[in-house]
Formats: C-alpha cells, sequence, structure tokens
C-alpha cells in the first residue's frame, strides 16, 4: 500500500479544465492532470501524484478508465458480450500486480442525479458513473463520494467541500476482488 503524506484523490465523471483550474487554486490541494488518455496517463499522474507535498493531491485520471468503459458498453443495448471488459480488466491487473499503480486513497465521483437531464441522461442507458458509484462504492462505500456536478465555480466549492469530509473506512479490497464484483453487479443498482 502506498504511504505518504498527501492524501490522493482521483476525479471523475464531469471533469473539465475549468473545474480542475478553481479546484487547484486553494494551498492545500495540488491537481495533476494525465499527460496521455486512458489507463497509461492515469498510472502516470498516480506516480507523480505520490511524490507532491500538498494535503490533498487531486489526480484527473483514473487507472482503471478503460475498465470502466468496457463494463458499462457491455451493458449498453446491442452490447455482444464482455470481451472488452475481461481484456481491459486482465490489463489492469496485471499492471496492479505487476506494482505500477494503486488505487487511490478516494473516488471523488462528480455527477448529474440519475435522470437529473445531466449529459446522456436516458433512462434505459447505464448511468454513466455506474461503475464508480456502483461497483466501487458498493465494495468501499467510504473510498466512493459523490459530488453533485454543476458550473465549474459550484462544482469546485463542492469537491472542495467533500475533501474537508471524507469518511474514514477500510483500505480497498485486492483490485481482483473489486474486478469479480464488476462481474456480477448491473447497472442501475447504485449504492446508497
Amino acid at each position: 500500500m502506498r504511504r505518504g503524506s498527501s492524501t490522493v484523490v482521483v476525479l471523475v465523471g464531469e471533469v473539465d479544465e475549468a473545474l480542475l483550474a478553481e479546484v487547484d487554486r486553494p494551498a492545500n490541494v495540488t491537481v495533476v492532470r494525465a499527460g496521455e488518455p486512458g489507463a497509461a496517463g492515469a498510472i502516470a499522474a498516480l506516480a507523480e501524484a505520490s511524490g507532491r507535498q500538498a494535503p490533498f493531491v487531486l489526480v484527473a485520471g483514473d487507472p482503471l478508465v478503460a475498465v470502466a468503459e468496457g463494463w458499462r458498453a457491455a451493458w449498453e443495448p446491442g452490447a455482444s458480450g464482455t470481451a472488452a471488459f475481461e481484456e481491459a480488466a486482465g490489463e489492469a491487473l496485471l499492471a496492479w500486480r505487476a506494482g505500477r499503480f494503486e488505487l487511490p486513497d478516494y473516488y471523488l465521483v462528480v455527477a448529474h442525479e440519475p435522470g437529473a437531464g445531466g449529459p446522456e441522461a436516458s433512462p434505459a442507458a447505464p448511468h454513466p458513473d455506474d461503475f464508480h458509484l456502483g461497483v466501487l462504492r458498493t465494495e468501499r462505500p467510504s473510498r466512493v463520494v459523490a459530488v453533485p456536478a454543476g458550473e465549474a465555480r459550484v462544482a469546485a466549492l463542492r469537491v472542495l467541500r467533500a475533501l474537508r469530509r471524507l469518511p474514514v473506512g477500510p483500505w480497498w479490497p485486492p483490485l481482483d476482488r473489486l474486478v469479480e464484483a464488476a462481474r456480477s453487479f448491473f447497472p442501475g443498482r447504485l449504492a446508497s
């Protein structure tokens, strides 16, 4: 387990440059942006974050992004199976077992409520953040915090407030257990 003086938080969901600029202002917060899209960029950003000296290091990149995308795609209408999920999960597990990354201390999910008219709002489609708010939050409720989306300044205030109120709880289970939980978690079963 990574041991450092900073609390490392991955931001996912409705996160854009305007939000990142706003949350990067306070002296006790620093933001690390992934230099490239996908899991490789997120893994590099997490490595950079581990060397930062700040109470909170926010990482704009998720090492499980491909796993989440593959899981979500498997549940879309007309999906042909779980091959993309299984491939992404296998790659993530290999990287995790090789020590290339660890899960962050927390995930902050910036999202509209399901059915609240946010992007991709459709009653038939899975909520875009079901993987984080569902699979991960069910396994470790204290490690995944939902933050209501909104205009950048408002959302940033909500993110900063959430940082001050992060719950304490057990560390993540092994990644292979999270992958196994994803295999049996159905979209729409968001944890409260």
